[in-house]
């Protein structure tokens, strides 16, 4: 009996705290969310950009990038999202991801210069490397397990 009454005492505790959970998401917020956040899909380009000095016209033809891709890639990660959710084969979603990014990627290095590229590259490494560690960790900010 005792241990019916602790089981039941931890299920609602868990209950309970994923409830404040969900309910401290922001309004709109995807369930399951990382705090509720998430990055927006060109602010990727923009953090590999920050260590640069892009010009004026450079900086114009990066807004006008963002501007042409950002609708197309919000619309496809609400597609991935529901998808996902459905439960349905992400494959296709994942190639028309890949082929979106690599349009936006072609476009920004041949906006950049040749030492732009380059920086963009070492910058773009840096990123894949701190994306894989975070997988490995498990996601999240959380520090590493011992």
């Amino acid at each position: 009996m005792r241990r019916i009454t602790t089981f039941v005492t931890v299920a609602l505790l868990s209950l309970g705290a994923s409830a404040v959970a969900e309910a401290q998401q922001p309004q709109g917020a995807p369930a399951g969310a990382a705090g509720g956040r998430r990055m927006a899909p060109m602010a990727m380009v923009d953090r590999m950009l920050d260590s640069m000095a892009l010009t004026t016209e450079q900086t114009a033809a990066v807004d006008a990038l963002k501007k042409k891709y950002e609708p197309q890639m919000l619309e496809l990660r609400e597609q991935m999202m529901a998808a996902r959710q459905s439960g349905a084969d992400m494959s296709a979603f994942r190639a028309q991801n890949q082929e979106l990014n690599g349009k936006v990627e072609a476009e920004l290095r041949a906006i950049l210069t040749k030492d732009q590229v380059t920086l963009l590259e070492k910058n773009k490494a840096a990123a894949e490397a701190r994306q894989r560690e975070m997988m490995q960790r498990g996601g999240g900010n959380r520090p590493p397990r011992d």
